[in-house]
């Protein structure tokens, strides 16, 4: 079995929202691909930001990163409910700290059991 995702994407001219739902059969995920920047109009490739992380998760870590060669991490986010805003840090937002970026963003469960789960949602700007 695998756990359940459903990813849900609004993407504008210039901001984009990321939705994403993971129901847990206590497997997991590892570098879970949630974004992919080059399916975006316009593509931002390695340029988008990110401003606003809301999450509400049960009984599962997330660790949200940039992808890359090394990738770069955004965030390692437990049990709870709440919303990190970098809108007035980094120059508007938390920008791409991977090594040679993709543009992409990764998810990754740990602590995990059957029935666990997490709602992200994600604001970014693209910064084309």
């Amino acid at each position: 079995m695998a756990d359940a995702v459903s990813i849900s994407l609004y993407d504008g001219a210039r901001n984009c929202q990321l939705k994403v739902v993971d129901v847990s059969d206590g497997t997991g995920l590892s570098a879970y691909v949630i974004l992919t920047a080059s399916a975006l109009t316009p593509k931002p490739g390695a340029h988008m930001k990110i401003r606003r992380i809301k999450y509400s998760i049960l009984n599962m870590y997330v660790r949200l990163q940039w992808a890359g060669a090394t990738p770069g991490d955004i965030a390692y986010i437990g049990q709870g409910m709440d919303i990190l805003d970098f809108t007035d840090d980094y120059a508007g937002g938390f920008p791409n700290n991977a090594v040679t970026p993709t543009g992409n963003i990764t998810m990754t469960t740990s602590g995990q059991v059957n029935g666990s789960g997490c709602t992200i949602t994600l604001d970014l700007i693209k910064g084309v």
